[in-house]
């Protein structure tokens, strides 16, 4: 069985060398998530652009109904902001 992991946000060069150094491993699934779009959707398999922004009142449920359906296990924040509020 697979690992899912996220990669949140997806559109700068360190997600997309995790995205690199994940997605060869037969054992990982590497999703990408953004609140827009960049680069990210041309590089992950498994993409999400439309997340509200992370300071908006809404962005804990959404970011949640994607981790439900995508059954993540893991998150890899690759922004500052995005490791301060996890």
């Amino acid at each position: 069985m697979k690992t899912n992991v996220l990669i949140f946000p997806a559109n700068g060069i360190n997600a997309i060398e995790i995205h690199d150094a994940l997605s060869y491993n037969v054992n990982v699934e590497v999703f990408g998530a953004a609140s827009y779009n960049g680069h990210a959707p041309y590089v992950f398999k498994n993409y999400y652009g439309k997340l509200p922004m992370i300071d908006s009142d809404n962005f804990i449920e959404e970011f949640n109904k994607l981790l439900k359906k995508w059954n993540i296990s893991f998150i890899f924040p690759t922004h500052d902001t995005a490791a301060l509020f996890f």
